[in-house]
């Protein structure tokens, strides 16, 4: 039986890119209380093939292994301002954009452990446009800090995966096969708000919270969009040794992707326990720490984890940091 000649398939054909950018920055004080800032930046880049393997590969999707420009401008405006007391606003408005990553261009069968397909480049995309707003809220006295933020974006031509029947998958088991295409548009956006109050030197309680989400033009929601999620902890001093308890809690999120096939997750919440104890001396900063994570020993996932594997259990850990 004669041997077979070995097959040999680049993942990621030679490619070259070439990148310039340039940005510029100017601030200056309207008032005594207000400040604004305007950013700006252009970049050019340049995507080539390098081989003629790679051009032959890529000839499959009719590509001819010309270079593919992209010019992505970028401005923003940002005024920041003290409203009412230690209370300070800032709010910002601009555009950017992404120009399309290599892999996205030329990748070549790439298999994603997220959602087990094979995925196939797109050497036609078009860079993604985006209308971004953001605003926030900060208040600061001697015990409290506190912030939240808020923002939202409208992506023309968002880069995603779509399924490809046509193609045939390559890896084993893979369910398929997708290809990176632009959608007309996608919206995102999402909050976060952070607390810490320190009624003593002693005592410090922190906790912060965030939420993201996003849709496409279609209505669908965009893939690896984490639940709202809250970590709050409380830490005690005794002399040098401090104790710490933790709360670390997510909702469940069942506004998945149907397009890259999503699982939904459930919630949970975790109780962890830390404690440390400092060492400090004119040559080295030494530190003992121990804790408890998982206390309860709760079965859970994260949403943004792949292949539906579940996170440790309880964990007990013991740690000796030295600093010189």
């Amino acid at each position: 039986q004669a041997a077979q000649v070995p097959m040999y398939m680049p993942t990621w054909p030679d490619n070259r890119q070439l990148q310039a950018g340039l940005a510029a920055q100017y601030a200056f004080r309207v008032d005594s209380l207000t400040q604004l800032t305007l950013n700006a930046r252009a970049d050019v880049s340049r995507f080539s093939l390098t081989s003629q393997m790679g051009k032959d590969q890529m000839a499959v999707f009719n590509h001819t292994g010309a270079q593919t420009h992209f010019f992505v401008p970028s401005f923003s405006v940002q005024v920041n301002s003290a409203l009412i007391g230690k209370l300070r606003g800032a709010l910002s408005i601009g555009i950017n954009g992404r120009t399309p990553t290599a892999s996205e261009l030329y990748g070549f069968y790439l298999f994603s452990q997220f959602d087990g397909y094979d995925y196939i480049g797109n050497p036609g995309l078009k860079q993604e446009r985006g209308l971004l707003a953001d605003a926030t809220l900060s208040y600061q006295q001697k015990a409290w800090k506190a912030q939240a933020t808020g923002f939202i974006s409208m992506v023309s031509n968002y880069i995603l995966g779509a399924h490809a029947p046509s193609f045939s998958a390559m890896t084993p088991g893979a369910k398929g096969v997708k290809q990176y295409n632009n959608l007309n548009h996608a919206l995102v956006g999402g909050a976060e708000a952070s607390v810490v109050y320190t009624p003593s030197t002693k005592t410090q309680l922190v906790s912060t919270l965030k939420y993201a989400w996003g849709k496409t033009s279609e209505g669908d929601a965009l893939p690896m969009m984490a639940p709202l999620r809250n970590i709050s902890s409380i830490r005690q001093y005794f002399a040098k040794l401090w104790l710490q308890a933790e709360l670390e809690a997510a909702a469940a999120q069942n506004k998945v992707s149907n397009a890259a096939q999503e699982r939904a997750t459930g919630s949970f919440a975790l109780y962890h326990l830390r404690a440390g104890y400092p060492i400090n001396s004119k040559s080295m900063a030494v530190q003992l720490a121990a804790g408890v994570e998982n206390l309860f020993d709760v079965y859970y996932r994260e949403h943004l984890d792949w292949g539906n594997m579940a996170r440790p259990g309880r964990n007990i850990y013991v740690q000796l940091s030295i600093g010189f």
